[in-house]
């Protein structure tokens, strides 16, 4: 049942409290808890450690999204890379 409330929080389907609520938590109570430890400070001194070479970077994925006009690679070379390689006319290397 709790896996099934999770699920459909994720997509949207439930509320967080039923959701809360369902996992045995007050939405109430868990938001006060939360403003307190944002206004003390609590949540940056929780955040997750760092684990080998990833860090905690909230709500960041990917590459940076970089202005054309920052670009330091030819922006034809990116087209051109995705064209198939032409065909070798003498077959492969490892044929035999």
């Amino acid at each position: 049942m709790r896996e099934k409330a999770l699920e459909l929080w994720e997509k949207g389907a439930i509320s967080t409290e039923h959701m809360m609520n369902t996992h045995g938590y007050s939405l109430e109570v868990e938001r006060e808890k939360r403003e307190q430890e944002k206004s003390d400070g609590t949540d940056e001194v929780m955040l997750p450690r760092e684990i080998g070479n990833t860090t905690y970077v909230q709500n960041k994925a990917g590459r940076p999204q970089v202005d054309d006009s920052e670009r330091t690679s030819d922006p034809e070379a990116a087209l051109r890379g995705k064209e198939p390689k032409p065909s070798n006319p003498e077959g492969s290397m490892d044929e035999v």
